[in-house]
C-alpha cells in the first residue's frame, strides 16, 4: 500500500475558531478510528466542538497548511489537587499523513500542558499507526481498557430481591459514599460531595439525575449507575465493517424472522448507542440486576447497544464478562507514573 508523504512548507498552529467548524467536520469524517477493515466514524454535526463542551475546561488547535485546515488536536485538563491532561483527539488529513504534522500538534499540547502531571489517551486497538506515533514520542502503554458492549433486543429477569429506581434528591449523599468507597483507590478518581456530583450529572448534555439510578434493599443503597445516551453529543456508526461482522449479521438478520436476535448494525447505520456510567456497588446481584434494568430500559426505548468501559481491576468485570463483544482501548501515558495500578475511567472520554 502507497503512503503519503510531503514536505511541510507553511504550516501554521493556531487556536481553533468558529468559522473552522465546517472544514473540521469534513476532516473528522476522514479520519475513522481503527485500520482498514474495522473502524468507527462519528458524526458531531453541527457543532463540531460538542464532545468537548461536556469538559468544564478544554482546548483545540488545528493545523493550516497553505490555507487549508490538514490537522487538529483537541484536549481537556482534569484534576484538582494534581492536574492532568486527556488527549480527546489527533486528526491529520490523509492526504497529508506522514509528515510529521500529528507530532508536531501532539508537541503542541505538551507545550500548552507543561504543568500538568501526566497526559493520558486512549487508542482503539486495531490502530498500530496511533499506537506507533504514541511510542514514537516517549508514550507508554500503560493499560487496556475493555469495552463491553451488548445488543438489546430481549429483556431480562430482574431480581424481586432488589427495588430499582431513579435516584431522590435525598438519595445522593449515600450514592456519593458509595462512589467515593468504590473508587477510592482508582487513578483519576476526584472525590464527590453531594453539590459536586449533581454538578457532574447536569453538566453532561442527556446525563442529569434523571438518568442516575439505585438498587436497594429494605434499609439501604447497594448499587447505583447512570445511563447516559451520548448520541445527543455523537452520533457513531461504522466506517468499516469486518468480514466476519458482516456475516453473522446477515445470518442474524435471517434467524431474526423466525426468533428475537441480536442487532448488528451495518455499515454507515447509526449505532443507537448508550453508555453506562459512575457506577458503584456493595452488592454483586444488587450490580447485576440493575444492568439488567438497564438492558430492558433500552430494548423499551428502541436503542440497539449498550456499553460499559470496564478496567481490568474493576469488580464490575465478574458481572459483564459474558457479553458477547469486547472492543480493546489502549491506554497510552507520558510524565510521572500514576500512583495506582487501577484506573477510574471517565465515560466521556470514551465517545469516538
Amino acid at each position: 500500500m502507497e503512503t503519503n508523504t510531503f514536505k511541510i512548507v507553511n504550516m501554521i498552529i493556531r487556536p481553533f475558531k468558529s468559522e473552522d467548524n465546517s472544514s473540521l467536520l469534513d476532516l473528522e469524517k476522514l479520519c475513522p478510528h481503527g485500520n482498514e477493515s474495522y473502524a468507527i466514524n462519528a458524526d458531531r454535526s453541527p457543532d463540531v466542538t460538542a464532545r468537548y463542551k461536556i469538559y468544564n475546561n478544554w482546548n483545540l488547535l488545528v493545523a493550516e497548511e497553505d490555507g487549508k485546515i490538514v490537522g487538529s488536536v483537541g484536549w481537556t485538563v482534569k484534576g484538582q489537587d494534581r492536574k492532568y491532561v486527556y488527549l480527546a483527539e489527533i486528526n491529520v488529513h490523509p492526504d497529508f499523513q506522514r509528515g510529521g504534522i500529528a507530532s508536531k500538534l501532539l508537541r503542541e499540547v505538551e507545550e500548552n500542558a507543561e504543568d500538568a502531571d501526566h497526559i493520558y489517551c486512549y487508542v482503539v486497538e486495531p490502530n498500530t499507526a496511533a499506537r506507533s506515533l504514541f511510542k514514537n514520542l516517549g508514550y507508554s502503554k500503560i493499560r487496556d481498557v475493555k469495552a463491553f458492549i451488548l445488543s438489546a433486543y430481549r429483556k431480562m429477569d430482574l431480581d424481586e430481591r432488589f427495588k430499582i429506581k431513579k435516584v431522590d434528591e435525598n438519595e445522593i449523599p449515600d450514592v456519593v459514599n458509595l462512589l467515593n468507597s468504590y473508587h477510592s483507590n482508582h487513578e483519576h478518581f476526584t472525590h464527590h460531595s453531594p453539590e459536586s456530583f449533581k454538578h457532574h450529572l447536569n453538566s453532561i448534555l442527556a446525563y442529569g439525575m434523571e438518568n442516575f439510578w439505585v438498587a436497594k434493599d429494605e434499609n439501604d443503597i447497594l448499587a447505583c449507575a447512570g445511563l447516559w445516551d451520548c448520541s445527543k453529543v455523537v452520533e457513531s456508526y461504522l466506517s468499516k465493517e469486518p468480514f466476519m461482522l458482516k456475516l453473522m449479521g446477515t445470518v442474524y438478520r435471517f434467524l431474526g424472522k423466525f426468533r428475537k436476535t441480536p442487532y448488528l448494525a451495518r455499515k454507515g447505520e447509526r449505532l443507537k448507542l448508550v453508555f453506562t456510567a459512575d457506577h458503584a456497588f456493595k452488592n454483586y446481584d444488587a450490580m447485576a440486576s440493575l444492568t439488567a434494568h438497564f438492558n430492558n430500559l433500552l430494548v423499551d426505548w428502541g436503542r440497539n447497544y449498550m456499553m460499559t468501559h470496564v478496567d481490568p481491576d474493576d469488580d464490575l468485570l465478574n458481572i459483564i464478562k459474558g457479553w458477547p463483544h469486547v472492543d480493546t482501548l489502549n491506554m497510552f501515558s507520558k510524565g510521572n507514573k500514576p500512583d495506582s495500578d487501577a484506573f477510574y475511567v471517565d465515560v466521556r472520554d470514551l465517545i469516538p
